[in-house]
């Protein structure tokens, strides 16, 4: 079964959600997340990617960022990987890879931005690790210093613009949100989600064209 194809709008805000492999503890240890933020925030910087949110959990990574070009998240992303596996070797049994084969993502609309910033940094709240967003040290909302990391600046008017959501309507945007990453597909609304599409067709179809020997190729 063939993979489902990233939609990446540059310029635009995308969700990325990276996992453990078999539900693995990625950070056991606070040397173990330092490393890994310092790494990632010379990853994005090197690949052209402006982090606006992450959050670092036990077993899962989630980032806000906004990439300046197609392939600038997977290239960040996957070169933080191989970096931090590098330094802190995997302790699973059986040589199990440490993370999922490829982190999923979504375009997000710029309306919708400021709720996605919001529902990455209460993360740890949600999952018992902190009392409030701004004493999780491994969060973009800690603190003026944003965990010790230059991983991101955060911007006024992205933050925490959304305490009027009413609790069903924020369990009906996460679930929207998890559909999306699951599919690639745009958060958004429709005009939206043609513009992702419009561009990735374009970016595919002169990938094709230009590159390799003369032959018939279309895009798919």
């Amino acid at each position: 079964m063939s993979r489902i194809a990233r939609l990446v709008l540059p310029g635009a805000s995308h969700y990325v959600l990276c996992q453990a492999a078999g539900h693995q503890v990625l950070f056991r240890t606070a040397d173990a997340y330092e490393c890994y933020s310092v790494l990632l925030s010379d990853c994005v910087q090197n690949a052209g990617v402006d982090v606006k949110a992450w959050v670092l959990l036990p077993t899962q990574v989630h980032l806000v960022v906004v990439p300046r070009c197609a392939d600038s998240i997977g290239r960040a992303i996957r070169a933080a990987h191989v970096a931090f596996d590098s330094a802190c070797p995997s302790r699973s049994v059986h040589d199990q890879p440490r993370w999922r084969d490829r982190p999923r993502m979504c375009a997000v609309q710029p309306e919708l931005v400021a709720w996605a910033v919001r529902y990455a940094e209460c993360l740890p709240v949600r999952r018992g690790l902190a009392i409030l967003p701004e004493q999780y040290e491994w969060c973009s909302a800690y603190g003026p210093s944003c965990g010790g990391s230059v991983l991101c600046h955060r911007v006024a008017d992205v933050v925490l613009e959304t305490s009027s959501i009413t609790e069903r309507r924020e369990h009906a945007r996460e679930l929207w949100l998890m559909r999306c990453l699951k599919t690639g597909m745009p958060m958004g609304r429709e005009a939206f989600k043609q513009e992702v599409l419009s561009h990735s067709w374009r970016s595919r179809h002169y990938r094709c064209v230009t590159s390799g020997p003369p032959r018939t190729c279309r895009a798919r």
